[in-house]
């Protein structure tokens, strides 16, 4: 979503009115520059330069900002402020965000440094932004609140704008599109800027695709025609292609192909004014979705094609995995499912990529978030420095005890804030590893269960191969919807729990049953649970409990509130026995595994919670075994 909601990087107020100043103009401070003399006039101007190449050739901007800062003298803090959050503004605005808040804190420092309070509004809502795009929305809307108090003082009604049109955009990307609508609405009522239409545009442009995902029509097309009459006041073709691609996905995603098809081709037509590759790519997938519904296979297919190879280039595995996706739409449209199987491969093997990429990048954002947490720390311990030096220039030697006692307790605060700084860090890395622990899920399982609809394609039976297809992709996407988060609700986890036996009954060829009963007692939409906490008990008496017996295999799952406001969950199977699995080692190994796991989840979730979490393992009369957990009842 991000790449679709329109969010930028702000310098100094009037970065966004020159988003692409003529050559004129930047030849005129070229000249200016050649001739001046001062050393800070020429780093004012070599920034002036760079922000002139923000949006048309954002390696200009660095390479001139380079030059400022090499230039910029070391106690000129002013400077260097405005020149590192030019820097820190083009790498956020080019998606190096580790590069983008390492400039952004160290402008924080020289703004501190210089008492520039205001300068500081304009990097707080950058660094703002940064972690609105490394998906920390927590930390990203206290830095803008931060800018906006700020701005707020200083009466920097621009300033405000921007902040409150970047807090819509969180709202947006965590899906809350009501409330995106009512902050872009509040943007445009309180800050209505004549004089910057490109704004203004972008803002009706980000209210209109909140309401394209509420599926309302007529509110979409209203804003975005508001936003078109924008762009074009300015002429920005940018801008105008970018509504047509967003009005044409629109209306295919109201199966109104004529329209849809019309806009895509009037985008095209702009095709070399759309600079961003993420607009071209995603123009090219609409189009070929388009061929799709129009059962043009040969021409989808092509296309479909030239997005994979551009974005696997590019790379962007997001573009990719949406034009395999589409391959395999068309392939089984076409009943190709030699080939459907093989882009089905592709595909699944794409998507684990992601998720390892993810949970990559999520360890790194923990560091950068470390980091700037200590950098904070080291602009409080300059500010408290500063009063010292301040009062220390007033005061006579009589005061030099109290000077230094001051400095004991400062450094004394510092130390206690680090030492705490250090123990959030760690627990944060807890729960890195809690959820990445929540993400686990057994290979062997998807490749057989992959195997398996894969024998039904060849043994010639498209609609068992579908029906379990469906399955397979609604037990993948719940993995990694509920891996996110530490509780679901009871509806979900059965939902799960139904999808993942249906294909467990595919893979073991019928040769067992199963039964969820839940007690009516229940608000199943409303109680909470831990994901997929019985999934490992499950597979070991599949695997290991039900191997290798002469008669029809039974499993039982039970939800139960019993009398003391908890939940009961039993797993129950009529299999060999616990104590006959565990002779075999690599059964014990496993089952061991299993509840390594788990003991390790609950004492993760016991950490945070009164009542604890608790399971057994028991044997079943006459065979098999009994897992139950008792969980206290949590509801929405």
């Amino acid at each position: 979503m991000k790449l679709n909601y329109f969010i930028c990087f702000f310098l100094l107020v009037n970065v966004l009115q020159t988003y692409a100043q003529p050559p004129a103009y930047i030849d005129s401070l070229e000249r200016l520059l050649k001739n001046e003399k001062d050393v800070k006039e020429k780093v004012k101007l070599l920034n002036q330069i760079a922000q002139s190449y923000f949006y048309a050739d954002p390696q200009k901007t660095i390479e001139y900002n380079q030059k400022a800062i090499h230039l910029t003298p070391k106690d000129y803090y002013y400077g260097l402020g405005q020149v590192y959050t030019t820097m820190g503004s083009i790498h956020g605005h080019i998606n190096e965000l580790s590069k983008s808040l390492f400039y952004l804190d160290s402008a924080v420092v020289f703004y501190t440094k210089a008492d520039s309070l205001h300068k500081l509004a304009d990097v707080y809502g950058n660094i703002g932004i940064a972690y609105f795009f490394m998906s920390s929305y927590k930390k990203g809307t206290e830095y803008l609140y931060k800018s906006i108090a700020i701005n707020e003082k200083f009466g920097n009604i621009r300033g405000v704008a921007y902040n409150f049109s970047s807090l819509a955009a969180m709202h947006f990307e965590q899906k809350e599109f009501e409330a995106a609508i009512k902050t872009g609405k509040k943007v445009l009522k309180q800050y209505p800027f004549a004089d910057e239409p490109i704004f203004t545009a972008n803002t009706s442009l980000n209210i209109g695709l909140a309401y394209s995902n509420l599926h309302q029509l007529d509110s979409a097309l209203l804003y975005y025609n508001q936003a078109l009459g924008h762009f074009r006041k300015k002429n920005y073709l940018g801008g105008i292609a970018k509504i047509h691609i967003e009005k044409s996905e629109l209306y295919l995603n109201h199966q109104q192909l004529d329209s849809a098809k019309w806009y895509i081709y009037k985008a095209f037509e702009l095709e070399e004014s759309i600079t961003d590759q993420y607009h071209q790519l995603n123009m090219n997938i609409t189009l070929a979705t388009i061929y799709l519904y129009e059962k043009k296979y040969s021409q989808s297919i092509d296309l479909y094609n030239t997005v994979r190879k551009a974005a696997h280039a590019a790379p962007n595995k997001t573009i990719e995995k949406v034009a395999l996706k589409g391959l395999i739409d068309n392939y089984k449209a076409l009943e190709h499912y030699k080939k459907v199987a093989e882009y089905l491969e592709a595909y699944t093997i794409l998507k684990d990529t992601i998720l390892n990429t993810e949970k990559q990048q999520q360890i790194k954002e923990l560091d950068i978030k470390y980091e700037t947490e200590k950098k904070e720390q080291e602009i409080a311990l300059l500010a408290k420095e500063r009063d010292i030096q301040a009062l220390s220039a007033l005061r006579n030697q009589q005061w030099a005890y109290s000077a230094f006692i001051i400095l004991i307790l400062v450094l004394l605060i510092s130390f206690l804030l680090l030492r705490q700084n250090k123990l959030h860090a760690a627990q944060q890395t807890a729960q890195l590893k809690h959820r990445l622990l929540r993400n686990q899920m057994n290979p062997h399982f998807i490749f057989n269960a992959l195997t398996a609809i894969q024998s039904y394609v060849y043994d010639n039976n498209p609609k068992e191969a579908g029906l379990y297809l469906s399955s397979f992709a609604k037990l993948v996407r719940a993995i990694l919807e509920n891996s996110r988060k530490e509780y679901i609700t009871l509806e979900k986890e059965i939902q799960w729990l139904e999808n993942y036996l249906k294909l467990q009954l595919l893979r073991f060829d019928h040769q067992f049953e199963y039964q969820i009963d839940v007690d009516s007692l229940l608000d199943i939409h409303g109680l909470l649970i831990p994901p997929m906490l019985t999934q490992p008990f499950i597979e070991n008496a599949l695997e290991h409990g039900l191997k290798n017996i002469d008669y029809k295999g039974m499993i039982t799952i039970q939800f139960i509130s019993d009398k003391e406001q908890q939940l009961k969950i039993n797993i129950i199977d009529n299999g060999i026995g616990y104590k006959a699995t565990a002779k075999d080692s690599s059964t014990s190994t496993h089952h061991s595994l299993a509840t390594t796991i788990t003991k390790e989840r609950l004492s993760f979730l016991n950490k945070k919670q009164v009542n604890d979490i608790n399971f057994t393992i028991e044997p079943n009369d006459p065979s098999g075994t009994i897992v139950s957990f008792i969980i206290p009842l949590n509801y929405i």
